[in-house]
């Protein structure tokens, strides 16, 4: 496992879903410059501003359902309809 980036503060592993801090750390580290945006796993849709984000799920990336845990290391983002279609498969 690698450590939780600087001035976040951890969280229960257990918790349901990922912090809002942790989302917005993930999005602003992952955002695409060059197209402009985050872009979607799955679709490739890019989202940008604070409404792109609010567009966006924190993902399990091995599903609560499956033992994943609410760490860092498992978190991506997923607009909202690819984490619906996603449920609790491991892709």
């Amino acid at each position: 496992m690698t450590s939780l980036p600087p001035n976040l503060t951890p969280c229960d592993p257990h918790a349901p879903v990922f912090p809002k801090n942790w989302k917005e750390s993930y999005f602003r580290r992952n955002y695409d410059f060059n197209k402009g945006g985050y872009v979607c796993l799955d679709c490739k849709k890019i989202f940008s501003g604070v409404s792109g984000f609010q567009k966006l799920h924190g993902d399990h990336i091995i599903p609560r359902s499956r033992r994943g845990l609410t760490v860092w290391e498992n978190l991506t983002l997923r607009c909202g309809p690819c984490n619906l279609l996603k449920s609790n498969k491991l892709f």
